[in-house]
Order: C-alpha cells, then structure tokens, then sequence
C-alpha cells in the first residue's frame, strides 16, 4: 500500500484515486490556511531580468523592430528575431565564466533556434 504526502499538512495518507493530494482531515477543513506561495523569482532571476532589460534598452532594434540574430548556426535562422522571439544570448558561456554573467558587452542577439543549438557552450566552441 503506497502513502503519500498531503499537500496542506504533510502528513502521510493513503490515496483513493489519482488526484487527491490532501489527506481527508485537510479537504473537508475549509478554514485551513493555505500554505505561504513560494516566491517566483530568485535573486539571480531577478538581476538577470534587470540586465536583459537593461541590454535592450541600451541596443534598440532597427526601425522594423528586428534585431540581427549574432550566431546564425541554425539552419531554421531566418536572421531577424522580434521582441516575442528575442533570446538575450551569452557569448561567453556563463558555466565558464560566472564573472561575466550580467556584463553587457557579453551579451548579443539571437533567436531560439540559434541559441538552443549553441546551449552552453562558448560561440567559439560551436
């Protein structure tokens, strides 16, 4: 027989089917408190946003609203990326070099493609 933990209390419970996830004494108590959320977004999150934002501002794309993807090693690149696609991409790769994690000039442009491709490793690396 399986137990499981209950979401509000967790205490141990046995299931009756597969989405219960509060124990009986939890589920039938409505003025029990709801747990604290957890927070979304980390520090490192938060000054990664930051310096995303602040990259964008200080590189304004062209008078269309594209930037140049800088890797083009895709063969799905179509070379132009819009703000729903634009990667901010590192190239320095931050595994390397933690140090240049929020720098500005180790930033450049890039699509989703071209970036998933490159994954973590430095552009000269590719």
């Amino acid at each position: 027989m399986l137990e499981y933990m209950c979401i509000s209390c967790g205490q141990t419970f046995v299931r009756f089917n597969s989405l219960q996830r509060k124990c009986g004494r939890c589920a039938y108590n409505l003025n029990a408190k709801p747990k604290k959320p957890m927070k979304r977004m980390g520090k490192v999150g938060k000054e990664w946003l930051d310096t995303r934002n602040e990259w964008i501002k200080q590189n304004p794309p062209n008078h269309q609203g594209l930037w140049q993807c800088a890797i083009r090693i895709s063969p799905q690149c179509l070379g132009w990326v819009d703000i729903d696609q634009l990667q901010v991409d590192h190239i320095k790769a931050r595994s390397k070099r933690q140090d240049l994690r929020n720098e500005q000039s180790n930033l450049q442009p890039s699509c989703s493609y071209c970036n998933s491709e490159k994954s973590s490793k430095s552009l000269d690396n590719t």
